[in-house]
């Protein structure tokens, strides 16, 4: 059986916020079909505790040109004795081009194989502060094509930074992740959004609706669940107060497991990505997405899906721009789907069933597997 070695690296500073991630649960879902073919260790690299200096002189010196920008890579034979090694994508600084070289200088037969969760992923990275990195990651990419066999994308892309693509589409495992238990559905609007919350997720556009909606004298019960937290919190608790629509609006901060489903359980519409003009991207392979439809939710979208048609009944999109989002827009989808289709269960059966035959992590890692194996 061939061995490998599946390497995260993370920012995470307390286990429990690692644990808590919809990436942690990601990259597990993903070791799970890979050990059904291969012997696989998952190695958890904590990325602080890079040096000793103050805040500022740390941030300073990791802008630099040719300094690390967490803790240096750190070679050992373990990663050249195995058959491949799997990694998500990181900043990329000399250090890791020196460690990705040793393994290859050590045993060439070894497959690097690299994944890129976004795809283009420069806008990600807002703001002047951050300019070095992205010039750092810049230079440094360009070289990885002498050491990465493959990367795996979500986009239609078949080379990236030179290196032959495996394309693939986001999956999770439905067999961990619970059916929602329906409530009895009302007239109610109760919608769910669940992020680290960024710019690009363009929530700020669907709370100003809600707000201008209720100053215009709108009478609809819409209630918005924020589930997680994030840079942009400030800026939508901001939103929040200055249309007085605090009762509309609940922040529950990070949430996992069992108090994560009970407010899956209360929610009846999804908000997936409203931002993604921001950094670029039309067409979502989202984790949340995957998420979404494994619960039977109904999903408003300005971005494209890559699993579902553009004439997929339980699927809004709104505008890919910087409009607030139209209530009305959002109210007729809902009574559209829950008032006239009648049978609740039978809808959040449709759209598990629809999710899981086009985006179980069995199905949308076998490129991978097959590579591996040496069957591309």
């Amino acid at each position: 059986m061939k061995k490998g070695i599946y390497i995260f690296r993370t920012n995470y500073k307390e286990e429990s916020d690692l644990e808590a991630s919809g990436v942690y649960k990601k990259i597990q879902d993903q070791c799970k079909v890979l050990r059904e073919f291969f012997q696989v260790d998952l190695e958890i690299i904590n990325g602080y505790g890079a040096t000793a200096k103050s805040s500022f002189i740390d941030a300073f010196y990791k802008r630099l040109p040719f300094t690390p920008i967490l803790e240096k890579w750190k070679y050992s034979d373990k990663y050249s004795e195995v058959d491949f090694l799997y990694m998500r994508r990181v900043i990329h600084d000399r250090s890791l081009l020196k460690f990705l070289r040793e393994i290859k200088k050590n045993n060439e037969k070894t497959k690097i194989i690299y994944e890129l969760p976004t795809y283009p992923y420069d806008r990600e990275l807002k703001g002047f502060k951050n300019v070095p990195y992205i010039l750092k990651d810049k230079i440094n990419r360009s070289r990885l094509h002498k050491y990465v066999d493959r990367i795996v994308t979500f986009s239609n892309d078949t080379v990236i930074f030179n290196v032959p693509t495996i394309r693939i589409t986001n999956g999770i495992d439905f067999v961990s992740t619970k059916k929602r238990k329906l409530r009895t559905v009302n007239h109610d609007i109760n919608v769910i959004a669940v992020a680290v919350f960024s710019f690009w997720h363009g929530y700020d556009r669907f709370l100003r609706g809600m707000g201008q909606y209720y100053a215009a004298g709108g009478k609809r019960n819409i209630l918005l669940h924020m589930v997680g937290d994030g840079v942009s919190m400030n800026e939508y608790k901001e939103i929040v107060e200055k249309y007085e629509i605090e009762d509309k609006v609940i922040f529950y901060g990070q949430k996992s497991g069992k108090e994560l489903d009970k407010i899956y359980n209360i929610s009846n519409i999804a908000l997936e990505c409203l931002g993604s003009h921001r950094k670029g991207i039309s067409i979502s392979s989202s984790l949340k997405s995957r998420e979404y439809g494994a619960k039977g939710l109904p999903i408003i979208t300005s971005n494209k899906i890559d699993y579902i048609p553009d004439d997929y009944k339980y699927q809004l999109r709104v505008p890919d721009d910087e409009s607030t989002i139209n209530m009305e827009q959002v109210i007729y989808f809902f009574d559209r789907i829950y008032q006239t289709e009648g049978d609740f269960e039978e809808v959040n059966k449709k759209i598990r069933e629809f999710a899981e035959k086009n985006c179980d992590i069995s199905i949308t890692m076998r490129p991978v597997v097959e590579y591996i194996l040496g069957e591309d």
